[in-house]
């Protein structure tokens, strides 16, 4: 009897906490109300650049024991500064926030998940959430100012802008003589042909120089990414058409692109500082990939380029591509290679012990002579060792140009 009565007592001091515990687990459900709001400094950067991002959690509910919040766009990017996450007990009417810096690679951010969990009070029982909020960011190519190539299409626009028109008028460099007519400008006279006793008056021509159109082509195929690492000589291309792209624009060219690779991605050609924009949020977007129609280059669109207009083909370029850079030259285009050099390229991620020199200079050998076959066949070729800036490869081409 003693015994059965001690253990009612002790059932007696266990049931309040079992109702307690039953009623934690079944019947305590806050159905939490919750803002999430997150907030970026900025929405276009450029690579190398950080973005400040603030997640803001407001409770309108009830109070939410062991809260934890967690923003998952920090997993997509490295964090540079501050906390993605907090936990705690977040009290009804309270709002916390939490702010960190991310340094992003190029590319458009995609929507990406805040998780929210918490408890009973007990800490028995956990619950979880899942938030997707848009992210707008989008993370352009760094852009080099560099001066734009000079360039000799067939045929050039109306506009004045500042490539030879291979037709005479005002100008600056000389392109023949012509007859006085009245309205000439005497300074243009050339006294020494007019001396000759015909008595005729001759004046100076001028080649006219005016704008272009301009189809930048950036090679995107696999074959052409050359990844080591997290590098690729593919963002090297990127940066290029990008540089390429500005350089032409600022000039007054009207500049359209064309990405060649797993898919054909275009740009159609404009002008001035929104065509810039447009470019370079088509570039932050740029991936190689691999395709069996586009695998080389046959299939480029020539379509979306107008005749004699002026071709610049951004490639490591490889020995098929050869027919088709001649094919261009067929059909009227003025066609500029610019090639990122992959020797140099996966030169730097390799130690100078390990570098076999007869196989580096074969290598380079091959790569003259591939890039000589490209001259021959109509196309000016711009050779650049990407240990260096750009603009000092293009500045070599302009001094062999002049």
């Amino acid at each position: 009897m003693a015994f059965a009565s001690l253990q009612g007592k002790i059932l007696l001091l266990v049931l309040p906490l079992l109702a307690y515990l039953m009623a934690s687990v079944f019947f305590y459900d806050p159905t939490p109300q919750l803002e999430i709001v997150r907030d970026l400094t900025r929405s276009r950067i450029s690579v190398g650049e950080t973005v400040e991002i603030s997640l803001t959690v407001r409770n309108t509910g009830q109070t939410l024991a062991n809260f934890q919040i967690q923003d998952e766009l920090a997993e997509a990017h490295p964090v540079v500064e501050g906390e993605t996450s907090w936990s705690g007990t977040l009290f009804a009417g309270q709002t916390q926030t939490i702010k960190y810096k991310v340094r992003p690679g190029r590319g458009k951010a995609e929507a990406q998940q805040v998780l929210v969990s918490y408890t009973d009070p007990l800490g028995l029982v956990v619950r979880k959430e899942q938030h997707e909020l848009a992210v707008y960011l989008t993370v352009e190519p760094q852009i080099e100012q560099v001066d734009p190539p000079v360039i000799r299409p067939r045929n050039t626009l109306v506009y004045a802008g500042n490539i030879r028109a291979r037709t005479p008028g005002s100008g600056v460099e000389f392109f023949g003589v012509r007859d006085f007519q009245p309205g000439d400008s005497r300074r243009h006279i050339n006294w020494r042909l007019s001396s000759k006793g015909n008595q005729r008056m001759y004046t100076n021509a001028f080649e006219q120089e005016r704008v272009a159109d301009v189809g930048i082509i950036l090679d995107a195929r696999e074959r052409s990414e050359f990844k080591m690492g997290e590098a690729t000589l593919f963002d090297y291309a990127v940066q290029a058409a990008g540089a390429l792209a500005n350089a032409y624009s600022e000039a007054g060219n009207r500049v359209g692109l064309l990405q060649y690779g797993r898919l054909i991605s275009w740009t159609f050609p404009g002008y001035g500082k929104q065509q810039r924009l447009r470019i370079l949020q088509a570039l932050a977007g740029a991936k190689s990939g691999d395709s069996q129609v586009f695998d080389n280059l046959r299939n480029i669109p020539t379509q979306l380029f107008p005749r004699n207009s002026q071709l610049v083909f951004i490639s490591p370029i490889w020995k098929d591509d050869i027919d088709m850079v001649t094919r261009l030259k067929g059909m009227g285009y003025n066609v500029l290679v610019v090639s990122p050099n992959p020797i140099s390229y996966e030169k730097q991620f390799i130690s100078e012990d390990n570098i076999n020199p007869q196989g580096e200079a074969l290598a380079a050998l091959e790569r003259k002579l591939l890039l000589r076959q490209i001259r021959n066949a109509g196309a000016d070729v711009i050779d650049w060792d990407i240990a260096e800036p750009l603009a000092h490869a293009l500045r070599r081409y302009q001094r062999v140009m002049r």
